[in-house]
């Protein structure tokens, strides 16, 4: 069973997707992690967000949306854009979070506001 269809049978007013999911930033040449730290040069997974996440975002969206029809979906995860937020409207989407844009053109917005379809 997927799991936001276990939040709609538990009654849940509606459903965040997504969020961070979990990344390996990368390994060098000699399979040694990147970045790492210390002499025994360990690493950690790490956040993965904004438009990177753009794709599996949609995707979630996209998969809740066409299980449960009507059901409130709060997108997020690349949306930092007008042409990406309605994308996320058109997969399904109830309402946007607008946060990478934030993180990319701070000094460029002069306002807020959620969409609702």
């Amino acid at each position: 069973m997927n799991t936001f269809y276990t939040f709609y049978i538990g009654n849940a007013d509606g459903v965040t997707a997504t969020n961070t999911v979990s990344g390996l930033m990368g390994l060098k040449g000699q399979g040694q992690a990147w970045p790492n730290v210390g002499n025994a040069k360990r690493t950690t997974y790490g956040g993965v967000s904004g438009n990177a996440i753009r794709p599996i975002a949609l995707r979630a969206v996209s998969a809740i949306a066409n299980a449960l029809p009507g059901y409130p979906i709060l997108a997020t995860g690349g949306i930092d854009s007008a042409e990406a937020g309605l994308q996320f409207l058109q997969a399904g989407a109830s309402a946007l979070q607008v946060c990478s844009l934030y993180n990319t053109e701070f000094l460029h917005i002069y306002g807020f506001a959620c969409i609702y379809t």
